[in-house]
């Protein structure tokens, strides 16, 4: 039983990670000073989703 709710738990978790990536990607491409900041962080090597 202990599993089986740790396991929903972490699905869950992986959900609201998915969302907030989600909503904070529109946040930075609505705001082209972000955008800007974004890209240029990403081009750095190991900067960004993997």
């Amino acid at each position: 039983m202990l599993v089986f709710m740790a396991a929903r738990r972490i699905n869950t978790i992986k959900a609201d990670v998915v969302l907030l990536e989600t909503r904070l990607a529109e946040i930075v491409a609505a705001d082209p000073e972000m955008a800007d900041i974004d890209r240029r962080l990403r081009s750095v090597p190991r900067v960004g989703p993997s």
